[in-house]
């Protein structure tokens, strides 16, 4: 190879450098999924074993199914990190990795399982303990509350 000195329009010595860039071949992660807790929700990658080795660059689907009376919190990677707090994550995975779906009490189980009297045609309006508070339109401070109607139950939040 012939080095030459050249000079550049700033008056520097500029020289050529042969660089050899070898392309290595893409390292396929494999991702494993866990519950934090299997009586609180089941996990799943969509489509694929658990563990499981994807192509680089595939997109996967972490999938985190609550059990009755619980719901997902979080995501989590192997370093603690949140990464998500849906139910269903999708992401291109770039290193080998677990990821934990972080399970918890969903309170809003507690409030079907209260036996609120029915609110025949008026929808009325319980705080979180089930103590009612009178129709819909009563006014009422900023917070969450039940709204019931007939059978219908729903969570509202006032601002």
């Amino acid at each position: 190879m012939e080095r030459r000195l050249a000079t550049a329009e700033a008056g520097r010595p500029v020289y050529d450098v042969v660089v050899n860039v070898t392309e290595l071949p893409a390292l396929a992660p494999t991702v494993t999924v866990v519950s934090s807790d299997a009586a609180m929700g089941t996990v799943a990658i969509s489509g694929l074993d658990n563990p499981a080795t994807v192509r680089p660059g595939e997109r996967i689907i972490l999938q985190a199914q609550p059990k009755e009376g619980y719901r997902l919190d979080t995501w989590t990677d192997q370093y603690g990190r949140i990464v998500s707090r849906e139910a269903n994550y999708s992401f291109i995975p770039v290193e080998t990795g677990t990821f934990t779906a972080n399970f918890a009490k969903d309170s809003s189980s507690d409030i079907k399982k209260k036996n609120l009297p029915l609110a025949q045609g008026t929808p009325q309006i319980y705080d979180l303990s089930g103590r009612l508070h009178g129709a819909a339109d009563s006014p009422l401070p900023a917070g969450v509350y039940i709204e019931k109607t007939g059978n219908a139950t729903r969570k509202v939040l006032r601002k």
